[in-house]
C-alpha cells in the first residue's frame, strides 16, 4: 500500500470482549465503538477492572473480539496468522506496560535493542541509543533495571516502545507508579510524540492529571466506552 494512502486511524466497529469467571460470564468491554488519530493523545479513563487494558489489548491485538472489528491503519490484526501478527505489531504498535516489564539480566540499551532486533532492524544499538536519548536517558543506558527510579524505568520502557519508530503507542497506566514530578514529566513525553513525531497515542489510565495533555477523553466504566469530546477539561470530567 501507498504510505500517503494509508489510514491514519485505529477504529473500533461495536467491538465487545466477554470470558468467563469462577462460572459467570464477564463483560470486559461492551459494543465499544471509537476512532483514534494520528498526531493525538487520547487518554482512557477509568478505575482499576474497568476494561481498560483489556481495550489496549484488543487494540494490539494480543487478544481478539468477542464480537466487533479492531482496524489499526487499514489493518484487522484478527486477520493475521501468528508470525505475521508479531511482525506487523513490531513494525507498527509500541506497547508500555503498567509494571515496565524490562528484563532484569539486560542493560536499559540492551532491553530496548532487542526489541529493534526481533523486528530486524539493522543498527539495533544505534536506534536504542536514539530511543534513549530521545526520552533523556541515554546516560544510564549501561545500567541494570533494578538500580534505576520507578521514573528511569518508565523512560526505558518508552524507549522501546518507540525504538521501531510505531505509529501506534499504547501505554497503559503510564503514570500509575510515579510521583508527581516524574508522572508529569512522562505525560509531557506522551504529549510531545504524539504531536512532534505524528502518533498516534493512547493512554489508559486513572489519573485525571493526564486530561489536560489529551487531544480526545474517553471513559470506560464497567465495559461501557464513552467519548467526553475533544475538548474535555479535569472540571468538565468531573462534571
Amino acid at each position: 500500500m501507498n504510505p500517503s494512502s494509508e489510514s491514519r486511524s485505529i477504529i473500533l466497529e461495536h467491538v465487545s470482549k466477554s470470558y468467563r469467571e469462577d462460572g459467570s460470564v464477564v463483560h470486559a468491554l461492551n459494543d465499544a465503538s471509537a476512532e483514534f488519530k494520528r498526531g493525538r493523545l487520547a487518554l482512557v479513563l477509568g478505575p482499576s477492572g474497568s476494561g481498560k487494558t483489556t481495550l489496549l489489548s484488543l487494540i494490539a491485538g494480543f487478544t481478539q473480539p468477542t464480537s466487533g472489528a479492531v482496524t489499526v491503519f487499514d489493518t484487522k490484526p484478527t486477520d493475521l496468522p501468528p508470525a505475521k501478527l508479531q511482525l506487523f505489531r513490531a513494525a507498527k504498535i509500541g506497547f508500555i506496560f503498567q509494571n515496565f516489564l524490562l528484563l532484569d539480566w539486560l542493560t536499559v540499551e540492551e532491553n530496548v535493542a532487542l526489541v529493534a532486533e526481533f523486528a530486524g532492524r539493522n543498527s539495533a544499538v544505534s536506534h536504542a541509543r536514539a530511543a534513549l536519548e530521545r526520552v533523556g536517558i541515554s546516560h544510564l543506558a549501561g545500567r541494570y533495571p533494578a538500580n534505576l527510579s520507578q521514573g528511569e524505568k518508565q523512560r526505558a520502557a518508552i524507549a522501546r516502545a518507540c525504538v521501531n519508530n510505531p505509529h501506534l503507542l499504547l501505554a497503559d497506566e503510564p503514570t500509575a507508579c510515579l510521583e508527581s514530578k516524574q508522572g508529569f514529566e512522562i505525560i509531557k513525553i506522551l504529549h510531545s510524540i504524539a504531536k512532534d513525531e505524528n502518533r498516534c497515542v493512547i493512554a489508559a489510565s486513572h489519573d485525571l492529571r493526564l486530561i489536560d495533555y489529551a487531544d480526545g477523553i474517553f471513559r470506560l466504566e464497567d465495559g461501557v466506552l464513552k467519548t467526553s469530546g475533544p475538548c474535555a477539561t479535569r472540571d468538565s470530567y468531573n462534571n
